[in-house]
């Protein structure tokens, strides 16, 4: 889940790369319990093993919270009196704290 938001080929400065973290938490907490389709199955290839296995097929991801994230980024932003250019420190201990 994390190299969705977060590859490696590509490298991030300390904030971009918190925040895209944190994105793939919340995915990872909303999805976690998804339902299974009943009678429904895929199977997977491990490189690994190089073995096949069976997986039940999960039902289709929903993002409700994504809107609310979204509206609030634009308030913040819009409240902003500062230029969206400036060099804003994030230490780890305020990440926490949240």
């Amino acid at each position: 889940m994390l190299l969705k938001y977060a590859p490696k080929r590509i490298a991030f400065g300390y904030e971009v790369f918190t925040g895209q973290i944190l994105l793939a938490a919340l995915d990872h907490n909303f999805h976690v319990f998804c339902k299974t389709l009943e009678g429904k199955f895929k199977k997977i290839y491990s490189k690994r093993s190089g073995n096949w296995r069976v997986e039940p097929v999960k039902e289709s991801k929903h993002y409700p919270h994504l809107a609310l994230l979204q509206a609030d980024i634009l308030r913040c932003r819009a409240e902003d009196k500062d230029p969206i250019t400036r060099h804003i420190e994030v230490s780890p201990s305020t990440l926490h704290q949240q």
